[in-house]
């Protein structure tokens, strides 16, 4: 129902906005290589994302299904956030 899923988007968007300046905090934190190629390097990825991802994701709705892309995207997210718990380990 659309009473549900409109509510649950916004609660999405709230719980991803933060990755952004999380993931700029890191690469400006990290000591592998200088800050500034560090974050245009998160720079390129992120727009890179904004650009190819949803392209990417058309194509997997129009080959498989809508229902695919959504599961898709909470694979995406429940590996994201495992990523960020296990390298916060590494890098803090």
């Amino acid at each position: 129902p659309l009473y549900l899923i409109i509510p649950a988007f916004v609660l999405i968007g709230f719980g991803m906005s933060n990755i952004t300046p999380l993931a700029y905090s890191a690469a400006g934190r990290q000591r592998e290589m200088p800050l500034l190629p560090a974050v245009s390097i998160m720079s390129t990825a992120g727009y890179g994302g904004l650009l190819t991802g949803p392209a990417l994701l058309g194509f997997i709705a129009y080959g498989l299904s809508l229902e695919a892309v959504f599961g898709f995207l909470a694979v995406l997210t429940v590996m994201s956030f495992t990523l960020i718990v296990l390298l916060r380990r590494y890098y803090v």
